[in-house]
């Protein structure tokens, strides 16, 4: 196998981190759903708000909404750090489900792109896609053959 190309290793470090970040997000995420609806139940109770929809169908919409929030970025998450783990080994079934998640970020960018961020994201996502494309990143996955030839036999004497 060849040597892992630094921008691998850089790729591997900054997904694990961000798997990371994504876990924790969607524990917080959903942590923060209970707590939210708590808390509108006991000011429900306190100050008998009514806003003409059943309040407690709203906490639970609410409650809902967060909760699917932080089960979809826990699972992001779990991909980034599949991503990290299988980029730092070198197998191939990372480098396509690294190409599958810069697709979805770039359609992100997309849908975001009113906002600053969903073009920083198609950038991002775009250098990435194109640096996984690369014939050494690919060598490296095992899905190109090695950039550089092997040596010529040496000549019958």
């Amino acid at each position: 196998m060849p040597e892992r190309p630094t921008g691998i290793s850089v790729l591997a470090i900054v997904a694990g981190i961000f798997g990371i970040i994504l876990i924790i997000g969607g524990l917080i995420m959903g942590v923060a759903a209970a707590a939210l609806s708590d808390l509108m139940q006991d000011y429900i109770e306190t100050y008998g708000v009514t806003i003409g929809v059943s309040v407690s169908a709203l906490t639970a919409m609410i409650t809902a909404i967060l909760v699917v929030i932080g089960v979809i970025a826990a699972i992001f998450g779990i991909l980034y750090v599949a991503v990290a783990y299988g980029f730092w080994v070198g197998t191939g079934w990372s480098r396509l489900l690294a190409i599958i998640l810069s697709i979805l970020g770039i359609i992100t960018g997309i849908i975001t792109a009113t906002g600053g961020i969903g073009i920083v994201l198609i950038i991002i996502y775009a250098v990435i896609l194109w640096y996984l494309m690369q014939r050494h990143v690919k060598a490296f996955f095992g899905a190109a053959p090695p950039s550089t030839p092997p040596p010529a036999p040496p000549p019958p004497p």
